[in-house]
């Protein structure tokens, strides 16, 4: 049914990798402002403005005007085969990089800011290195990494206003998924490993440094 469809379509730029961090730093303003130390409500927003646009807004008009100037970079901008993915791939990852380099050297007296930008590049250098051998879900990978994040959180803070996120995340997950695979972008290995990847590393990453960025 089309109705369907447009709905995944939906979901599935909603819920886009990109758009993923803006949404991240949006839940720990409300879930952890400590971390954020003494930043009013107004430079909060200015930092997240920020985020939105060094994430999401920046790298995809870049990838937009590559793709105006040079239509064999990019077949099909919904990247539905493999090799399309290659050079956005390494773009995005590159630019995360040195996004994630600028956020540690300059607000490094918040070092979630780091911590989370790093787990977000970490999770997307490994999608791009498997996307030269086999296509995975990056959809998938970001939805979960937001998962993990929340699970680290519960688990080290034993807050019981997390259960509500937790439950919102993990049905997110499942729609997500559901809609990649029914807009036939996907296949449910595909899907699966980007689950798994995006929360394994995710989790590790922000268990292992959660001592770190976390300010009390």
């Amino acid at each position: 049914m089309k109705i369907i469809k447009y709905l995944a379509q939906i979901i599935s730029f909603v819920l886009h990798p990109m758009l993923l961090p803006t949404l991240t730093f949006l839940l720990i303003f409300q879930i952890v402002p400590q971390s954020l130390g003494y930043l009013s409500e107004e430079n909060k927003w200015r930092l997240l403005t920020l985020i939105f646009l060094v994430t999401f807004a920046v790298p995809n008009v870049s990838l937009l005007t590559l793709v105006i100037l040079n239509r064999g970079t990019i077949a099909d901008l919904a990247m539905k085969n493999r090799q399309d993915r290659f050079f956005p791939f390494v773009f995005t990852s590159i630019f995360y990089s040195v996004s994630t380099y600028f956020f540690y050297q300059y607000f490094s007296l918040f070092p979630i800011i780091g911590a989370i930008m790093f787990s977000i590049t970490l999770t997307i250098i490994c999608v791009t290195i498997i996307t030269f051998y086999w296509q995975v879900s990056a959809h998938s990978a970001g939805i979960a990494g937001v998962f993990a994040f929340l699970i680290v959180l519960t688990l080290k803070t034993q807050e019981v206003e997390l259960v509500f996120p937790i439950i919102l995340a993990c049905i997110a997950v499942g729609v997500l998924s559901s809609a990649r695979l029914y807009l036939n972008a996907h296949s449910l290995n595909q899907v699966l490993v980007g689950i798994g990847l995006g929360f394994f590393l995710n989790f590790s990453v922000l268990w292992a440094s959660y001592t770190w960025w976390i300010q009390e």
